[in-house]
C-alpha cells in the first residue's frame, strides 16, 4: 500500500508549548509553528519542562522542580493561574498526561530509595493521588490513557520478564494489573490508534541479535505483528491522527551512524517507508500535528537541542527555537 497523507483542514495558527533553557533556568514556552514569535509562560525560578496542554486546550500541565522536588504544576493557557498539584517529598513526579475528559493527570512517580519508578495519578484539582503501580523493585515507564480512560498503559520491566519491558495495563482507580504483551522478548512504549482499536508498540524478538522494530496489535495486545523491517533500533512510535500513517525514530544505520537518529513514517499496513530526515544530527520523539501536515521533533547537534517541524512529505524543514539554549519536550496544541 502506498503511503498516503490525509490531512485535516485549518485556518488558525499552529501552537506548540515546549521547554527551554533560553533564559537560564528551564520554561515552558510556546510558539507559532509557522514561525512566530517565542512566549515564556511559566516563567518562574527553577526548573519547569515536560509540557503537556488539556483536552480542551484551556490548560497545560507541566514538572516543576521551584518548590525543590520535582512536581506537577498546572496552569492556565496563557499561563496565568499557576499551581501545584503534587505533595510528594519522597518522590519526583515527572512527564503529566492528561486523562481524556481532562479530570486526571497520569505521571512517573520515582522514589529515590530504592530507586524506582512508579505510575501515579492525581485529579487535576489535586486531590486524590494515588499510586497505580506495586512497590517491588519494578521500573514502570511512559504512561499512556487508552481513548476512552478506563485504562493505563505503560512499560515495565519485571522479574517475570527477565529484566526486560513488557506492556501492562491498569485501572486508573487501582487494582489488578494486567500484562498485554506476552509473545515477545520485549515491548514497550505504546501508543493508541485515535480510535483505539489497535495498538502501536516497540518489540523485540527472542532470537540472539534482535533489535527493537515497530509492531502493531489489536488494543487488548493480540495479534501483534512486525510492520518496520529497518536496519536500526525503532523508537517513539506516534499516530498519525486520522490513524493511516505512523512515525517513529530510528537509531543506527538507518540514520547513517550509530550516534545518529532519523525520523520515519511508515502507513499502518507496513507498507510504504519514508525517511523524513537525513543524516543530520540526532532527530528525536516525533508527534504529527492535530491536523496531520506536520510533525515536530527534537534535533540534538553538537551542543544544541532545537524544535524543528517538517512536512509528512519530508518537505518544509523548520527550526522554530533558534538563538540560545537548549530546547524540546515540544506538545502540539489539540486544536492545532
Amino acid at each position: 500500500m502506498a503511503f498516503v497523507v490525509v490531512t485535516r483542514g485549518s485556518s488558525a495558527a499552529p501552537l506548540l508549548a515546549f521547554t527551554t533553557t533560553r533564559d537560564a533556568n528551564a520554561e515552558v514556552y510556546v510558539v507559532d509553528a509557522r514561525g512566530g514569535s517565542l512566549r515564556d509562560l511559566s516563567n518562574a525560578l527553577g526548573q519547569d519542562g515536560q509540557p503537556a496542554w488539556s483536552p480542551d486546550g484551556s490548560r497545560i500541565a507541566f514538572t516543576s522542580a521551584r518548590d525543590g522536588n520535582g512536581e506537577i504544576y498546572v496552569m492556565n493557557a496563557d499561563g496565568s493561574g499557576q499551581r501545584r498539584l503534587t505533595r510528594s517529598p519522597d518522590l519526583a513526579d515527572t512527564a503529566p498526561v492528561w486523562s481524556p475528559d481532562g479530570r486526571t493527570l497520569a505521571d512517573m512517580c520515582t522514589r529515590a530509595n530504592p530507586f524506582v519508578t512508579q505510575i501515579c495519578v492525581v485529579e487535576a484539582d489535586g486531590l486524590n493521588p494515588r499510586r497505580l503501580t506495586g512497590l517491588g523493585h519494578d521500573d514502570n515507564l511512559f504512561p499512556v490513557w487508552s481513548p476512552d480512560g478506563t485504562e493505563i498503559l505503560y512499560s515495565s520491566a519485571r522479574p517475570q520478564t527477565h529484566g526486560s519491558y513488557a506492556i501492562y495495563a491498569v485501572s486508573p482507580t487501582g487494582g489488578a494489573e494486567r500484562r498485554v504483551t506476552i509473545d515477545l522478548a520485549g515491548a514497550g512504549e505504546p501508543a493508541y490508534s485515535p480510535d483505539g482499536t489497535r495498538l502501536a508498540f516497540i518489540g523485540r524478538e527472542a532470537q540472539a541479535g534482535s533489535t527493537w522494530a515497530l509492531y502493531i496489535a489489536d488494543a487488548n495486545g493480540a495479534n501483534a505483528r512486525r510492520i518496520s523491517h529497518v536496519d536500526g533500533r525503532v523508537d517513539a512510535p506516534t499516530w498519525s491522527p486520522d490513524g493511516s500513517n505512523l512515525a517513529f525514530e530510528c537509531l543506527g544505520a538507518c540514520s547513517g551512524g550509530a550516534r545518529r537518529s532519523d525520523i520515519y513514517a511508515i502507513d499502518a499496513s507496513g507498507g510504504s517507508l519514508h525517511r523524513l530526515t537525513v543524516a543530520v544530527g540526532t532527530n528525536l520523539d516525533p508527534r504529527f500535528s492535530p491536523d496531520g501536515r506536520l510533525i515536530v521533533f527534537t534535533r540534538l547537534l553538537g551542543h544544541r537541542s532545537d524544535v524543528l517541524t517538517v512536512g509528512v512529505n519530508g518537505a518544509g524543514l523548520r527550526n522554530l527555537t533558534p538563538g540560545s539554549g537548549q530546547n524540546g519536550s515540544p506538545a502540539w496544541h489539540p486544536a492545532g
